[in-house]
């Protein structure tokens, strides 16, 4: 019997759909006790003393910046191996981004390269922690207190995760999340900001406030949301996505690429505040993903380990590991292998669905050429990295399929 695997899945259960239901039927959509709720319990599971739930990552981190009053060209300091929306919010803010490269032990920005990077004008160090992988928070810790800079933990992808026993986003001064679609907790978009520091807190409050909520947006955000829950479910995958998007491999892969590649390009203020304000409903699925969030990461680690022990045997390809002291959600599961598209091409025919990263080299990127700085690992892991399926409810017996076809395609 033939497999189709789906790359991931949205991780919703009835709980997630009870919240839904209620919500609705109590005509609280918009407004809600759920709220103020996912706040307080999002702030004590991080363990920060704060929240304050934001519209999305980019206009969360658009805010921290706006609030620690920086001075325009003040430097921040990032991973040149990133979503291309970072630097360019950072753009926007009228500072100054400086390119870092990576380690590619777990693509995050390199202590080494950060050290070399500092001026004068440094005023902070974002700390990406890439695909659910922990930074070197101690090393980022010492630079930062020599030199008196602020940390910005972007923790888009690694909410759940841990360096040495602390949730990442309780690391630094203040980090932001991301809950759009796949992340470890979605609630149909929107993000959130935490700190344990009040100024911060008090200031973005005040900004988050002056946004409003917007009723066919919120329906929109629910609609878009359950049609990738739907997209992506095995059973709906198998029967009908795949054939689908095989036969637009085949017919027209350049409308393909273009539907799914988030090209880099110039962002307004207007857009970085284009969505509306977290409401009521994506809270309640807040408070429901929440719940389960710790026991769905624990899945998504068995996961993981079964496909690196399965896998590990295979000459060519580089899988991902957990340094010490980290404790990795794996939100994604990227392997480096030197022809990403061509294995990737093979192993669809076999069922296998993959991706490529949105994440790229953004040093060598157009939109920021008056930036670049040579970052050979970023520019090796934007051309290399492929992302297999390691979903929470990918079976035993899936994940044996997954690793012997990417054996057989080699």
């Amino acid at each position: 019997m033939f497999t189709a695997i789906p790359r991931l899945t949205i991780d919703y259960s009835k709980e997630e759909f009870a919240a839904i239901f209620r919500t609705l039927i109590k005509g609280q959509a918009l407004e809600g006790e759920a709220l103020c709720q996912f706040e307080t319990e999002f702030a004590k599971y991080i363990g920060a003393k704060y929240a304050v739930l934001i519209s999305s990552g980019r206009s969360a981190l658009f805010h921290i910046l706006k609030t620690l009053d920086y001075k325009p060209d003040d430097e921040i300091v990032l991973s040149s191996y990133n979503y291309y929306v970072v630097p360019e919010v950072i753009r926007l803010c009228g500072l100054r981004p400086v390119f870092c490269d990576i380690e590619l032990s777990d693509y995050n920005i390199s202590t080494k390269a950060i050290e070399s990077a500092i001026t004068r004008r440094t005023r902070a160090i974002i700390a990406t922690h890439m695909y659910g992988h922990p930074c070197d928070m101690e090393g980022i810790y010492s630079l930062a207190k020599r030199h008196n800079l602020d940390i910005i933990e972007d923790c888009a992808h690694s909410c759940g995760s841990e360096y040495k026993g602390i949730k990442t986003g309780a690391l630094g001064r203040v980090a932001l999340f991301s809950f759009s679609m796949p992340k470890a907790l979605t609630t149909f978009r929107g993000g959130a900001i935490t700190t344990d520091d009040k100024r911060i807190y008090d200031s973005i409050k005040r900004l988050n406030d002056g946004s409003d909520h917007n009723a066919r947006e919120t329906f929109s955000d629910l609609t878009f949301g359950l049609a990738g829950y739907l997209f992506f479910k095995p059973w709906f995958f198998a029967c009908a996505s795949y054939p689908v998007l095989l036969l637009m491999r085949r017919m027209a892969p350049d409308l393909l690429s273009k539907l799914f590649d988030n090209e880099p390009k110039r962002l307004t203020k207007g857009s970085i505040h284009s969505r509306a304000k977290f409401n009521n409903l994506k809270a309640s699925v807040g408070m429901a993903q929440l719940r389960r969030l710790d026991s769905m990461i624990e899945k998504r680690r068995r996961v993981s380990e079964l496909l690196i022990e399965n896998l590990e045997s295979i000459n060519g390809i580089s899988l991902p590991r957990e340094l010490p002291g980290a404790r990795h959600n794996y939100l994604y599961f990227n392997i480096l292998f030197d022809n990403p598209k061509l294995l990737s091409d093979r192993l669809y025919l076999k069922g296998v669905d993959t991706e490529s990263s949105d994440f790229r080299d953004c040093s060598s990127l157009e939109i920021f050429k008056r930036y670049y700085s040579d970052s050979p690992n970023a520019q090796y892991a934007s051309s290399h990295i492929l992302r297999i399926p390691n979903f929470s409810v990918l079976a035993e017996k899936k994940i044996s399929y997954v690793a012997e076809s990417i054996r057989r395609c080699l």
